[in-house]
């Protein structure tokens, strides 16, 4: 069975997650946690611990500006955009915009004409 690394302290987290930092420029979010000798479980958890949670916030932060980076300036922007998608609660959002009798009507489900004129006739 693997090492598990217990942080009781905010201080000694962040102390090992800078080291990672400071180790690599590709951060990834297993990488940290396997630099911490923690799953992502208990990464988890440490960010449901009051004391420990704002630490976990900023470790993810550092990895998602990596991310975000990559996918402004890298060359796999595909991947970048799947890990911000299922990583980093990024999601895609379609609105439609229809102007009917001088009202705007805005939906999240697109219709088709035949549809539409029925909903507002």
């Amino acid at each position: 069975m693997g090492v598990h690394k217990i942080y009781e302290t905010p201080e000694a987290l962040y102390a090992a997650a800078q080291r990672y930092f400071a180790e690599t420029d590709k951060y990834t979010m297993a990488g940290l946690c396997l630099h911490l000798g923690i799953t992502k479980m208990t990464l988890s958890r440490y960010g449901q611990n009051e004391e420990l949670r704002e630490v976990v916030e900023l470790m993810k932060a550092t990895v998602e500006s990596s991310v975000e980076e990559l996918l402004l300036y890298g060359k796999n922007q595909t991947g970048a955009i799947f890990w911000l998608k299922n990583q980093a609660g990024y999601k895609d959002v379609q609105h439609t915009d229809n102007v009917h009798r001088g009202r705007v009507v805005l939906s999240d489900t697109p219709v088709d004409e035949e549809e539409w004129q029925k909903q507002n006739s």
